[in-house]
């Protein structure tokens, strides 16, 4: 393979991954989210479900915004409920 498609080919992955952790920096799949909250995924699946816990799907799978969760968690530990 010629140096200029290596240096493409690199260039591709190295800003593919900066964006993709730019976007997971705002949404937690659930397994980031099960680590953070120190739960099982199937916890984190289950409250999805549910509605329990502030959620949407993308592509099929569960996806959680940080700014949610962290609302979510303060709503927890003062005993009141966030409607959606």
């Amino acid at each position: 393979m010629p140096k200029m498609a290596n240096r493409c080919i690199i260039a591709y992955k190295l800003s593919h991954f900066v964006i993709q952790r730019e976007a997971n920096m705002e949404t937690f799949t659930v397994e980031e989210l099960a680590k953070y909250l120190k739960l099982h995924e199937y916890t984190i699946r289950r409250l999805a479900r549910a509605g329990i816990i502030p959620s949407f799907k993308a592509g099929g799978q569960w996806r959680f915004d940080s700014k949610e969760i962290e609302e979510w968690k303060k709503s927890q530990r003062n005993g009141t409920k966030i409607i959606k």
